[in-house]
């Protein structure tokens, strides 16, 4: 089916990115448990693990630490948009090669056993909240990179979140062509750059395998018009060798998991029922002279994250109300003023004290965040949405829902 501005390309999971080193830990266990259940030989993504932040030398530790843990079936990238980040990993490859000399009793150390991580280069695309931009700092620090004896490069990021503030689908076309042309062209530019202080021939080599990692939850799918060089994505100057270089393509979305009011405004997804990470809230207080009622999930449920649909949640299968605030513990709920009828009196009957209903966040990712665990329910979306508009009539609460599953977060940073 087509979400948004088109159709998802045939992929496969190919890794993760992660934003904390406990995810990195949490999906690392979970590579040994899937790797018992494929062929022999098959690829397992949760063993293939981009720690998405710019790294720093305590977290490098952690993650040499997770390396040894996992042993050589794991792989954790660092991502690195500075030199000083570079250097900090090429001073802890020298600090452990020294170490593990000095305990062999000076002798050789054997590759095996040596610390080695390999990087993504963090290019900025457009976003502005991290990266080298794509010019010339760019180009030399992902030289230094491929020359590097103790960190392999394997490939570029992009994260086009602007995006979340395109309001056409032809915006989101656009932002996806140039996030994808701009590490197309980067990856030209580099070869160049290469061949141009005797390189060359090592660039001919390294750098047609380097993986182009791109998106977001709003580009995915507009990016199926700009993933095929003679898919109309237009592309920029010299694309006269771009046959072939779409073919380490990843793409990163990652609000994609759960969806939330965001996604829907922009296009990601459509309806309701597209949301799957929705809060469960009690109604505690009615308050008739003020025509609100007042449920017990805040700010630490939801977030305070805001979205152009206004207010700071919504109570699925009830577009005639409207979350007018939210503090710490608790959110007001209101009737939506723009309603034909001029407002109304709320409906209390339909929300006894004591009674469930469904929230849907602005951002699903943070308010994800705030709870120690998720419970799966196996319902029809629609019963799901008769129980969110309850209205007395007998059909099943939302209490009611049967939980088939119970999912564990990682937990810290």
């Amino acid at each position: 089916e087509e979400d948004g501005g088109g159709q998802a390309p045939a992929a496969e999971a190919a890794g993760f990115v992660a934003s904390t080193v406990p995810e990195i830990e949490m999906l690392l266990g979970a590579s040994e448990e899937y790797a018992a259940s494929i062929p022999r030989g098959a690829s397992n993504p949760f063993a293939d693990v981009l720690y998405g932040v710019p790294i720093s030398a305590p977290k490098l530790a952690r993650i040499d630490a997770l390396l040894h843990k996992f042993g050589g079936g794991a792989q954790i990238h660092v991502l690195i948009d500075h030199p000083s980040q570079l250097e900090i990993c090429e001073r802890y490859v020298e600090r452990s090669r020294m170490s593990h000399d000095m305990a062999r009793g000076g002798g050789t150390v054997s590759p095996d056993t040596s610390p080695y991580f390999t990087a993504f280069l963090k290019l900025d695309a457009g976003y502005h909240r991290a990266g080298v931009p794509p010019a010339q700092s760019g180009l030399e620090l992902a030289t230094k990179l491929m020359t590097s004896k103790s960190v392999k490069l394997r490939g570029v990021y992009t994260h086009c979140g602007h995006s979340y503030n395109a309001t056409t689908a032809a915006e989101l076309d656009d932002i996806a062509r140039d996030d994808l042309d701009t590490s197309r062209k980067f990856l030209r530019d580099l070869t160049r750059h290469m061949q141009s202080i005797g390189w060359g021939e090592y660039a001919n080599l390294r750098v047609p395998r380097l993986i182009l990692s791109v998106g977001s939850t709003p580009s995915l799918f507009h990016h199926r018009r700009s993933s095929s060089p003679s898919g109309g994505g237009g592309g920029s100057d010299d694309d006269d060798d771009d046959d072939g270089d779409t073919a380490n393509l990843e793409l990163h979305p990652g609000n994609y998991a759960l969806f939330d009011r965001q996604q829907i405004h922009l296009g990601s997804c459509r309806h309701e029922s597209d949301v799957a990470g929705t809060i469960l809230a009690a109604v505690i207080g009615h308050y008739p002279d003020r025509n609100t009622i007042l449920l017990d999930a805040g700010a630490l449920a939801l977030s305070k994250d805001s979205t152009p649909q206004g207010g700071t949640c919504s109570i699925a299968g009830r577009e005639d109300l409207v979350c007018l605030s939210t503090s710490q513990e608790v959110t007001v709920v209101g009737m939506k003023c723009n309603r034909p009828d001029g407002g109304g009196t709320f409906p209390f009957d339909d929300f006894p004290l004591g009674s469930k209903v469904r929230l849907l966040p602005n951002h699903s990712c943070l308010s994800a965040a705030c709870f120690d665990r998720y419970h799966v329910v196996d319902e029809d979306e629609e019963a799901l949405l008769l129980a969110s508009a309850d209205d007395g009539g007998g059909k099943k609460k939302l209490e009611d829902v049967e939980v088939v599953d119970t999912w564990t977060p990682a937990r810290g940073w």
